[in-house]
């Protein structure tokens, strides 16, 4: 499965008028290869430039399904909550997500099973350098979307 979507793969191609690319790939990978029972780990996700846009996550399919809970917020929000279970280990999914330093997206995973487990998860995201670029960014966006609707 391609975890760039249509919309993805048109932001990372287009240049700005410097001939620039407008935006740059990134990618964050966490591993916890011993994850004892009953300890958790929190972590936030920024990244660098003025702003990123997280539009894949993955969590790995070495895992054992059941054994860990799960809990995502972003700017005060809680985006999902629950236990990581075999359609989350083997499918990854499409998401789309501004994240900036000022609103991270904040993690907290549980081993909730009784023994060491491995832990690993994985998200992928198109870094924007500057306010200037973001905004260009999102009135692509825009009108992508008014393009895809069928609007003009």
């Amino acid at each position: 499965m391609s975890t760039m979507t249509p919309l993805v793969e048109y932001l990372a191609a287009v240049r700005s008028p410097k001939g620039a690319s407008l935006v740059r790939q990134g990618g964050l990978q966490v591993i916890v290869p011993i994850f004892p029972p009953a300890s958790e780990i929190a972590f936030s996700l920024t990244f660098s430039g003025y702003a990123s846009i997280a539009y894949y996550h993955r969590f790995s399919p070495s895992m054992v399904p059941g054994a860990f809970t799960y809990r995502s917020q972003h700017s005060g929000i809680e985006l999902q909550t629950g236990t990581i279970g075999t359609i989350h280990l083997s499918e990854g999914n499409n998401y789309w997500l501004v994240v900036t330093k000022a609103d991270p997206i904040t993690t907290t995973i549980s081993n909730i099973s009784g023994v060491d487990q491995f832990f690993e998860t994985g998200d992928s995201f198109l870094i924007i350098d500057s306010k200037e670029d973001y905004e260009e960014v999102m009135n692509l966006i825009r009108r992508w979307g008014r393009f895809h609707e069928g609007g003009r």
